[in-house]
């Protein structure tokens, strides 16, 4: 049997809700996106993950948003 070494990256990165994601964050996601891009053969992939992270974001500020609105029930 063969082991093989795998490798964790911890990479923390900041992204304000209608602003910018940290020059580091920026990077690791670049880097992350071409290896799927070169996984799946279509450059597009950058965007894609830049995209799906923002609508990620959007939905959690929306349920963050509806839970400060919602009351408690009385008791």
């Amino acid at each position: 049997m063969s082991c093989s070494i795998i490798i964790i990256i911890f990479q923390p990165f900041a992204v304000e809700s209608l602003g910018p994601i940290n020059a580091s964050g920026r990077v690791f996601l670049s880097k992350l996106g071409r290896k799927l891009a070169d996984q799946s053969d279509d450059d597009r992939e950058i965007s894609f993950l830049f995209q799906r992270l923002s609508v990620f974001i959007q939905r959690y500020n929306a349920i963050s948003l509806h839970y400060c609105f919602v009351k408690e029930e009385e008791e």
